[in-house]
């Protein structure tokens, strides 16, 4: 197969993926200690490139609750704000809606939706998981990220290959009451340069915007008050899309004050989000294990009946 060929589909993949919301799974840590390498930045962004990624995500919320008493997952979207420090539609529907909340429960629900800070991801191999050489996508607590931080302060570049550190991150006790431990491993093993090629791009994975499910995210938060029919405007020269109005299938009256937000701690937004994304499992709303990426071969014309043959695969996808 062509090496253009190869780039249709992966581009076609990539294309299905967003406008699905399928991506690759992301890792917590398990209870218990395991050992972990934290991988340095995709190759392709440089020795000089971060490797590590902001990620923040709206969970929007149903009232009605799963078997666990947890209050139903509706929509996922990403904060795009706590992710790239940009303006977030999401925060601002959440904001706009909060006056029009006509009860505690209302309230309640577009509290949750909201996203109060951002995890950290790191491309890493779980040393003591059930695939040791496959990348990982590891998402941590900003205070755990920071004891990685400062692991690098005292034993350098523990993302190198050959000279790095394993880690061994210690999670134990549990919901609001969760806490975690780094350390460096006794002895640590040089780390084939192979990964490097499976390994997910960061900062290409949290580029999770898309205007379709943009769209179902705020139609899910109006329906929170009882607001219908989300008609979104074009976008304006700020480059951020207006929020649409809305029609009511009956007026909100005597709408409660928004209650303030409060700060969370680490381990209560762990507890929450560990919750969240059981209920994402259960939908498979997030894709399976990662999978390793496929090599290119040398660039070569693509045989017209290949490309015929590409054209119907395409047309196939599109229908999916």
């Amino acid at each position: 197969m062509s090496s253009k060929l190869l780039e249709k589909i992966r581009s076609k993949r990539k294309d299905i993926q967003a406008k699905t919301g399928q991506r690759e799974d992301m890792l917590r840590v398990p209870v218990g200690k395991h050992k972990f390498r934290i991988l340095p930045a995709h190759p392709s962004k440089g020795e000089e490139a971060e490797f590590w990624a902001d990620f923040g995500q709206h969970f929007i919320k149903s009232d009605e609750k799963n078997e666990r008493g947890n209050y139903k997952v509706k929509a996922v979207y990403v904060c795009v704000d706590k992710t790239f420090g940009k303006h977030c539609d999401l925060c601002s529907s959440i904001e706009g809606l909060m006056p029009q909340a006509t009860d505690d429960l209302q309230i309640e629900l577009l509290e949750e939706s909201k996203c109060n800070r951002a995890e950290v991801l790191v491309n890493c191999l779980h040393l003591t998981g059930d695939k040791p050489t496959v990348p990982q996508i590891l998402q941590l607590t900003p205070t755990t990220f920071e004891f990685i931080l400062g692991m690098i302060d005292e034993y350098g570049d523990i993302t190198n290959l050959t000279e790095g550190v394993d880690l061994i991150i210690e999670r134990s006790g549990a919901g609001l009451n969760t806490k975690y431990a780094v350390m460096p491993a006794a002895k640590s093993a040089a780390v084939s340069a192979s990964v490097l090629e499976q390994m997910t791009d960061l900062q290409d994975f949290v580029q999770q915007e898309h205007e379709e499910n943009l769209t179902r995210a705020i139609s899910a938060l109006n329906s929170t008050v009882g607001l219908i029919d989300y008609a979104p405007k074009a976008v304006g020269s700020s480059g951020t899309k207006a929020i649409g109005k809305t029609s009511t299938a009956s007026t909100p009256k005597g709408a409660s004050a928004a209650a303030p937000s409060s700060s969370i701690s680490d381990d209560d937004l762990m507890s929450i989000m560990e919750a969240e994304f059981e209920e994402l499992e259960e939908k498979a709303v997030v894709g399976s294990d990662v999978a390793p990426a496929a090599k290119s071969e040398p660039e070569a014309s693509a045989p017209a009946d290949d490309m015929d043959d590409m054209d119907t695969l395409l047309a196939d996808l599109e229908n999916l």
